[in-house]
């Protein structure tokens, strides 16, 4: 069955004038709900790898591009539905009758994924595709809303379940490092006060987005403490979808592993196969309300 996940939409510039209640963090999401079109696309630089007509591995820079399509607009809930779609050029080894031989053609290879964004509560939820993961789409997602809206910046990440997290923490029994992306919280939930009340110092120094390491000293034979405040404000960051965490350590049967929270602890759902729209909207309604 596939799997649901869920991303977490984040303004991040003027995220401080919306904890000092001097802009509406609503008031933002209504202007995104109405700018949102089909009308802009987001460019990346990327390699197409393929085999030319000798077998041998080469690789060209091409411009992917990701678009929004078939936008479906739910004013009086502000449910937005649709697709991105992702276009990747690629090079085809193909038959040509007229000169008879094969030669290598460009081609354009294209990947949709439809979803389901709930501006009230700023969550996404998508199942990903074959060459079109979950990174990909948050990545675009992000871009596209910017294109959209250019006069705010905003951040894509998936929620984490706060329980799987801890559970898989706890099989560490020594915790060497921690690499941890973390952004200011938006102000939009009374669980994450302190997570607000905490942000102070990036709101000092103007910081939108954190990219900290933490490492403990080869000769300590306890290693970093998850239990200690500073980590498990990032823990709870992450599982509220205002960041990522990297984990590295041994666990308990002596074996060194990097725990991934975007891999290992995303909060996930499935949905039966042959679903239509309209099971996956109401699939994506109950999957956020239960996780809102």
């Amino acid at each position: 069955m596939p799997y649901m996940y869920m991303s977490k939409v984040n303004l991040n510039s003027k995220i401080y004038e919306v904890h000092d209640k001097k802009i509406k963090l609503q008031s933002i999401l209504d202007e995104l709900f109405d700018n949102i079109s089909d009308e802009h696309s987001y460019i990346k630089d990327t390699v197409s790898t393929y085999e030319d007509l000798l077998g041998q591995e080469k690789k060209r820079e091409v411009k992917e591009e990701y678009i929004f399509t078939e936008l479906d607009k739910d004013k009086q809930n502000k449910i937005i539905t649709g697709n991105i779609v992702r276009i990747k050029p690629k090079f085809v080894e193909e038959y040509n009758r007229e000169i008879k031989k094969n030669v290598l053609n460009k081609r354009e290879e294209s990947t949709n994924i439809y979803f389901y964004f709930d501006l009230y509560n700023e969550l996404i939820t998508f199942c990903t595709r074959n060459k079109f993961g979950h990174s990909q789409f948050n990545e675009a997602f992000k871009n596209l809303l910017e294109l959209n809206l250019k006069k705010y910046g905003f951040e894509v990440f998936l929620k984490k379940d706060k329980s799987v997290l801890e559970e898989k923490l706890s099989r560490f029994k020594r915790v060497d490092k921690v690499v941890a992306t973390i952004i200011p919280p938006n102000a939009n939930n009374n669980d994450v006060d302190d997570l607000i009340n905490d942000s102070y110092e990036y709101k000092a120094a103007n910081i939108k987005k954190a990219k900290l390491e933490y490492e403990s000293s080869p000769q300590s034979s306890e290693g970093l403490d998850m239990q200690a405040l500073a980590m498990q404000r990032l823990i709870k960051s992450a599982s509220y979808g205002y960041g990522d965490l990297n984990v590295h350590g041994k666990t308990k049967d002596d074996t060194y592993e990097v725990l991934r929270t975007n891999k290992d602890a995303a909060v996930i759902t499935t949905i039966e196969e042959g679903y239509d729209e309209n099971e996956f909207n109401k699939q994506a309604q109950l999957f956020i309300s239960s996780k809102k």
